[in-house]
């Protein structure tokens, strides 16, 4: 869509809801496509002043602050403070397990719609219960990272940080399964706090790609109008959950080699004294 045409449209949309925080950021994104990130600055701080847990306009304002050169922009230091691996210390055997476990999970042959899946399948989890006990041991094995993650990013004064309380509560998961093109598209969850990926196998190394089927983060295409690249990025590991907050722009490199990437996704929020099972 031409980036002017979409900025009119989106004028049009917030004048006639100037309340509805939606209408709010879709102008910011279409202002910010169009070369008016400093504008939506604006808007931004406004809509994270009324609601400072707005996922998506917290996403929206660092990619303004990254267009227009304001230093408070993600650092390379802050994409590893905020984008941790943890090995679950499971071996290969159980990994395997989950695999199978995970392959009988996985009924559909093509990428469900309105997802960020290209050319892959998705199913969905209980983390209470799995109904498979080997996903459930990978259930009670990521407790000990998510906690342990939330208290690293206790004290620091940024937008995921200021919500680390006591305990955290698993609310949603799903399984993924991609072979050779598929991908995400980048995205982020807007009703998460802290999200993840755990790696249960992946696929064979490209020597002419090291990044292929790589976790990146900070790639951003809003329309047709901006499209900045990743800025860091995690190697999936079998055993190796990745954790970031929900609102990073997020997605993965495109893979091309043989094998299957298959991961266990959920997203977290703050359970004050409650843990992931109850």
């Amino acid at each position: 869509m031409d980036p002017a045409l979409a900025l009119r449209h989106a004028e049009e949309a917030f004048r006639g809801a100037p309340g509805d925080t939606r209408a709010a950021n879709a102008l910011s994104a279409a202002q910010i496509a169009s070369g008016q990130a400093v504008d939506a600055l604006l808007r931004l701080d406004a809509v994270i002043a009324a609601r400072p847990l707005d996922q998506y306009a917290l996403a929206l304002r660092n990619v303004a602050w990254r267009v227009t050169g304001d230093d408070r922009a993600l650092s390379s230091a802050d994409y590893q403070r905020l984008c941790r691996p943890f090995s679950l210390g499971l071996d290969a055997e159980v990994l395997d397990r989950v695999a199978s476990a995970l392959d009988r999970l996985h009924p559909f042959a093509a990428q469900p719609l309105g997802q960020s899946i290209r050319s892959g399948v998705q199913a969905a989890l209980d983390p209470r219960y799995a109904g498979d006990p080997d996903i459930d041991t990978v259930f009670r094995a990521l407790e000990g990272p998510i906690e342990r993650y939330i208290a690293d990013m206790a004290d620091h004064d940024d937008a995921m940080s200021l919500r680390a309380g006591s305990g955290h509560e698993i609310i949603g998961a799903w399984s993924v399964r991609l072979t050779a093109g598929g991908r995400h598209s980048d995205h982020i969850h807007p009703e998460g706090w802290v999200s993840s990926a755990l790696y249960i196998t992946t696929p064979q190394v490209d020597p002419t790609d090291p990044r292929a089927g790589w976790l990146r983060f900070g790639a951003v295409r809003l329309g047709v109008g901006l499209e900045l690249p990743a800025e860091h990025w995690i190697e999936p590991r079998p055993g190796v959950v990745a954790l970031f907050p929900s609102w990073m722009w997020h997605g993965t490199e495109p893979f091309r080699s043989q094998g299957v990437r298959m991961t266990i996704a959920f997203d977290v929020q703050p359970g004050w004294g409650l843990g992931i099972r109850e």
